[in-house]
């Protein structure tokens, strides 16, 4: 592996978020402090569109980098095709340790290595409906049953992933300076806009890194 040093990665996926649901965009209603704070920070497009807005194919084309017609992903519950890169594939040929946990909805678990798409560790939401108390795929393992708000659980696996990995790569295989795209995918309850609170102990954690 080169020694060249790349950034940590921290993909945060606000599942089924509008562009009007968020208080930087001029909502009032919903608090979203930990994601205005980053707006506030970073960058903001204003003007971004999915080309196909639909929870299997979107997420297909963020996995492909392709359109749905390319990586065979036309509608919900298909699989993408296995012999294109994908971008966690492609990350981990470059050194880094790589992980999805909340909603994953690219095929059923449980997830071996050959349906993980690139991906060294996948906690996949099992089911859909609720908030409360689910049920995740853990690679080939699974499904367990967490007590709890969905995103808080979600947070925490993605904690014990980074911890887990900076562990097996410092002390087990004597590697420094390892790095880590992580994409959390959480759903939190609409209704109360609770998702806004989840992202900063993700974000804490891999600062520390």
């Amino acid at each position: 592996m080169s020694q060249t040093q790349y950034p940590n990665i921290v993909f945060v996926f606000s599942d089924q978020q509008r562009y009007s649901a968020l208080g930087t965009n001029g909502n009032d209603v919903i608090q979203t402090p930990v994601l205005d704070a980053m707006a506030t920070e970073g960058m903001v497009y204003d003007n971004m569109f999915s080309n196909h807005p639909l929870c299997s194919p979107y997420r297909a084309i963020l996995l492909t980098g392709r359109y749905g017609w390319q990586n065979l992903v036309i509608d919900n519950e298909y699989r993408p095709r296995k012999d294109i890169p994908t971008l966690p594939a492609t990350l981990r040929q470059h050194g880094y340790g790589t992980a999805h946990v909340g909603t994953f909805h690219l095929g059923k678990g449980p997830y071996p290595e050959e349906d993980r798409y690139g991906l060294d560790y996948l906690a996949a939401l099992h089911g859909g409906g609720g908030y409360f108390n689910q049920s995740y795929y853990q690679n080939e393992n699974g499904h367990t049953f967490f007590d709890g708000w969905a995103p808080e659980v979600e947070t925490d696996l993605a904690i014990r992933f980074m911890a887990r990995y900076l562990y097996i790569c410092q002390i087990v295989y004597r590697m420094r300076g390892r790095m880590i795209p992580l994409l959390c995918s959480c759903r939190g309850d609409h209704r109360t806009g609770r998702i806004s609170n989840i992202p900063m102990s993700i974000l804490y954690t891999i600062w520390q890194i």
